[in-house]
Formats: structure tokens, C-alpha cells, sequence
């Protein structure tokens, strides 16, 4: 799926299991042309969607943890909420 998004980036992080390795081995399957950007964890991935933010006018932020994304969005607001 997010191959077909026509991203520049994709980032993976782990969600509820650590699938980030099976996730890039089908980007390079499906001929993803864009950069593929490794992701530890919540502070990497809100770094990175702020940094991106700058940047770009869209940012996706999915993945298979519903407690991850949750903590994830509760940073965001954080940080944004502190600029």
C-alpha cells in the first residue's frame, strides 16, 4: 500500500511487532523508488514528522500499533502546541 502513495519518503518504524525489514524487502519488490527511512521509535518518528513537516505540506504517519500512533499523535500536539 504504501508504496502506491507516490511518497519521496516512507518511513518504518516498529509497531506492534517489529516488521521493518519485511516491510522494506516488499518496497524494494514493488520497485519503491523513493528513500526508505529506518525508524526506532516514538521520539525518532516524531522528529522526523516534524522535520518533514517543514518540508512537506502532507505528512502520513501509519503503522499496525494503535497505542504507538496514539503516542505518536499525543507528542505531536505536544510539540507543536510548545513552538
Amino acid at each position: 500500500e504504501a508504496s502506491k502513495t507516490n511518497s519521496k519518503i516512507i518511513a518504518i518504524f516498529p509497531g506492534l511487532d517489529d516488521t521493518r525489514e519485511d516491510v522494506r524487502k516488499i518496497l524494494e519488490e514493488e520497485k519503491y523508488p523513493g528513500t526508505i527511512r529506518n525508524l526506532s521509535n516514538v521520539e525518532d518518528v516524531v522528529k522526523f514528522a516534524l522535520k518533514c513537516s517543514e518540508r512537506y505540506p502532507n505528512v502520513f504517519i501509519g503503522g499496525n500499533g494503535q497505542r504507538k500512533i496514539i503516542e505518536i499523535t499525543e507528542s505531536l500536539k505536544e510539540a507543536i502546541s510548545a513552538k
